[in-house]
């Protein structure tokens, strides 16, 4: 479902076809509006321009209703056909309808009023109303104390901060700073059938967003600086972490605040991309792929963005330069390219598709694809992603490195293969050097690579190579000695008959393949071969040379893993 000036549309996620499309009026005459469909500007094509007010209003869709809220109404709609079914209006009058929330059958509606005394003579919620969502019958009203910005619902409970905040979401000066509250600031608890408080208590944070964790029974309020934790059952802190965003370097980012809980972790997408406990706020870590020791669970993104993070089962979604990913169970950012996202982020994971509804429109930034569009998920395709990984401080114990690759992948074993030379974006940095500096590479498609290892592996690789030198770095800052694994990678695309490409492999200055005829011992063109030596001793570095019999030699990846 998407809104566009003076209009809202469905469309099927499956094909793109266009299913109904609703003119959208002004909601009725005699109440400030919060959007003036009139005075959007556009271009030629009706276009909105970047930068110009938004037009639309704020709407939800359930199983069997659109709710769109209006100033003065609630009309709904329905989904399979967008016929007007009914309009709700608010029990007081010139009062307006602020962002709803559904639960069950109900409604949770902020009604919107003047208040003299406002700092920014606009419109508060001052009052929460629950309305019957079948019937439009009124359920009950809680007034707030002080006004009611921000609302979470869930368990049977609506969780408000109750606080007047200065200027909130229109001071475009703030920037990332938090809103100053002109008021007491509260943490209230209300029955959902009652609408009664069910606890109350002052805190000291000021809000600027509100989350709630069903499985864990547990409210998250968060601002560009700090995180609180309380529960929901008793409003008891659980825990306050002081926490400044530093957010990613997009523009605007004017209103970082929001962070996402998954399952048992919150993501703070408020940048940078580090993960705490739900429970305690300690900070989540993994470990590290390439050396085993605790680092900080991390995911980054780079390049010119304005959007923020969404996330689903699986995925963050987010612009990163062009649309990106993040794998949240195997790691890595990986870059959809071609084409961006809108300004708020419209790249949707949902229904088993990845939904990206063009919302570029009128913006001025040089992207190839500009069109909607939608994709499913193909495991044999690439994925090449970049990390927030640093150089690990130990000993490497596991690392591939994948020579002449657009970017890093992790093997199903688990070994992290870096793409060498780094093009594909921020990569735990290990010292890789080779004799010639540049030698010749090549790269085809995964899919047109057969045989043993990963095919991902050996699609490229470099010819002519003479040696290559692997750091492994040291053990407590020491020199360290040990025993490794070393898997070698080949793939042979050119070579039409055995002979044309021979060339013996030593390892640690011993000679471990003589006479490798990679295109012989596959049997036909792209067929990868790989090879394993074991008890391979290395202390600081791993030193592979390749000396050519015939032609040049040839070399897709290197594996290493302690034994």
């Amino acid at each position: 479902f998407i809104q566009g000036p003076g209009t809202i549309a469905a469309i099927d996620i499956y094909t793109g076809r266009l299913l109904w499309r609703k003119e959208i009026d002004d909601g009725g005459g005699g109440v400030e509006r919060r959007y003036d469909l009139t005075k959007v500007s556009g271009d030629r094509m009706g276009n909105p321009i970047f930068g110009t007010p938004a037009a639309g209003y704020h709407f939800l869709v359930e199983e069997d209703a659109l709710y769109l809220a209006y100033p003065e109404s609630c009309v709904v709609l329905d989904p399979s056909s967008g016929k007007e079914i009914r309009r709700l209006a608010l029990p007081v009058e010139n009062h307006e309808w602020g962002r709803i929330r559904c639960q069950g059958d109900l409604l949770i509606v902020p009604i919107l009023e003047k208040r003299e005394a406002a700092t920014d003579k606009q419109r508060l919620p001052l009052e929460l109303v629950a309305i019957d969502r079948h019937s439009g019958e009124l359920r009950w009203r809680y007034r707030a104390k002080n006004a009611l910005p921000f609302v979470a619902v869930g368990k049977k409970k609506i969780y408000c901060f109750d606080a007047e905040l200065e200027r909130l979401y229109r001071d475009k000066r703030r920037k990332n700073g938090v809103p100053k509250s002109t008021t007491d600031k509260l943490l209230t608890a209300l029955d959902l059938e009652t609408g009664k408080p069910r606890w109350s208590k002052p805190i000291e944070m000021i809000a600027a967003w509100l989350a709630f964790s069903p499985e864990h029974d547990i409210v998250i309020a968060s601002n560009s600086e700090e995180i609180n934790a309380f529960h929901g059952s008793d409003g008891y802190e659980m825990w306050r972490k002081k926490k400044k965003a530093r957010a990613f370097g997009g523009h605007p980012e004017n209103l970082v605040h929001k962070v996402i809980l998954w399952k048992d972790r919150i993501i703070d997408q408020r940048g940078p991309g580090v993960a705490y406990d739900l429970k305690t706020g300690a900070d989540r870590s993994v470990a590290h792929p390439l050396s085993g020791e605790k680092v900080a669970w991390e995911f980054t993104k780079t390049g010119h963005h304005c959007n923020y993070a969404i996330a689903s089962e699986h995925l963050l979604t987010f612009r990163a330069a062009e649309a990106g990913f993040h794998d949240l169970l195997g790691g890595g950012t990986s870059r959809l390219e071609g084409f961006r996202s809108g300004c708020r982020n419209s790249l949707i994971p949902a229904g088993g598709v990845l939904n990206a509804p063009n919302f570029a429109n009128g913006c001025v930034c040089s992207y190839s694809i500009f069109t909607s569009l939608a994709f499913v998920h193909v495991p044999t395709n690439e994925k090449w992603a970049y990390s927030a990984y640093k150089a690990p401080k130990g000993r490497i114990a596991s690392v591939g490195i994948n020579f002449g690759a657009p970017g890093d992948r992790t093997a199903e074993s688990g070994t992290l293969w870096l793409d060498y030379p780094n093009v594909g974006g921020p990569s735990p940095a290990v010292s890789v050097r080779t004799v010639p500096d540049r030698p010749a590479k090549f790269r085809r498609h995964s899919e047109q690579v057969r045989g043993e290892g990963p095919a991902w592996v050996q699609a490229s690789g470099f010819e002519g190579l003479e040696s290559v030198t692997i750091s492994l770095g040291k053990d407590q800052g020491k020199p360290a000695e040990g025993a490794y694994t070393v898997r070698l990678f080949f793939c042979d695309s050119e070579s039409d008959a055995p002979g044309k490409r021979v060339f013996d492999v030593g390892l640690q200055g011993k000679v471990v393949l003589r006479g490798l005829d990679v295109r012989k011992v596959a049997g036909e063109k792209g067929v990868g071969v790989v090879r394993e030596v074991r008890d391979v001793v290395i202390k600081e570095a791993l030193t592979l040379e390749l000396e050519a019999v015939a032609g040049e030699t040839l070399l897709s990846g290197v594996e290493i893993r302690a034994q």
